[in-house]
């Protein structure tokens, strides 16, 4: 690997109201097999206790970086404004629930090279809180994704799980997330195909990835067809016949995905 000044990659972590989770998470960073890193935990004015777990972390290492925010503004804002204060040549992403295994960035950093990709993500297994609170639980599920993902294909579905999107800042520039609510992730990686690039999928898990935090499972699946929606619509700008072609395919894949099948 090339000789770098400061850290070669820059860890962009949103966190709100994450108390119960984010020691863990910092933590799965803090055990990468790969060293030369900086996180930047951006807050977005949580009322919790996760400030203050974040700071006695910062002051035991100082490749963690904290920011605070005095209004809520969602996290499309939280992560941009870590985004711009990276300095590390590839801009990885890392939700402040998640875990990452201890190999993530090495093996990521590896497989980037092998392909000469500017854009990377892997596989994740899902887990959810167990119902005393004490840990979580393995749903013995792998959210699998296609080795190749370009524009078209992404707009069947978000392939790239958040907590291993990696992609190359030197090479393509800081690409930001778009300012809306929810599903700015996937506008992101959308953007980044749209300008020319191919996404390479590791096709290992590297990362644990929670779900069912927020909300019913209902109100999720029908949150996800709004918001995609308007993303098709709004910040794609498709016509209504290709968004009710892409809605259609991400309804039919994204459980199949969930159940373990290629989709």
């Amino acid at each position: 690997m090339e000789r770098v000044k400061g850290p070669y990659v820059s860890v962009i972590m949103a966190a709100y109201n994450s108390e119960r989770y984010i020691g863990h998470s910092i933590r799965s960073v803090q055990q990468q097999s790969f060293e030369n890193w900086e996180l930047i935990v951006s807050d977005d004015c949580s009322t919790d206790g996760t400030p203050s777990t974040v700071e006695i972390l910062r002051k035991a290492d100082k490749r963690i970086r904290l920011l605070t925010s005095e209004d809520n503004h969602g996290p499309a804002v939280a992560r941009n404004r870590a985004i711009e204060g990276a300095s590390g040549r590839h801009i990885a992403f890392l939700d402040s629930d998640d875990i990452w295994f201890s190999e993530k960035l090495e093996r990521q950093i590896d497989f980037a090279r092998s392909k000469d990709a500017k854009f990377t993500c892997g596989l994740c297994n899902l887990v959810r809180d167990q119902a005393d609170g004490t840990g979580y639980e393995d749903l013995r599920t792998t959210l699998h994704s296609p080795e190749r993902l370009t524009y078209r294909r992404m707009l069947l579905n978000n392939y790239v799980q958040s907590p291993t999107a990696m992609y190359d800042s030197e090479a393509i520039g800081k690409q930001y997330m778009p300012l809306i609510r929810k599903r700015q992730d996937y506008a992101l990686w959308l953007q980044i195909l749209r300008l020319g690039h191919t996404c390479w999928c590791i096709q290992e898990p590297l990362a644990l990835y929670r779900v069912g935090r927020k909300g019913s499972v209902s109100n999720s699946k029908v949150d996800a067809v709004r918001y995609n929606w308007r993303l098709y619509r709004e910040i794609e700008g498709l016509s209504l016949p290709v968004s009710f072609w892409a809605l259609a395919n991400c309804i039919i894949r994204a459980p199949l995905r969930r159940r373990g099948v290629k989709a």
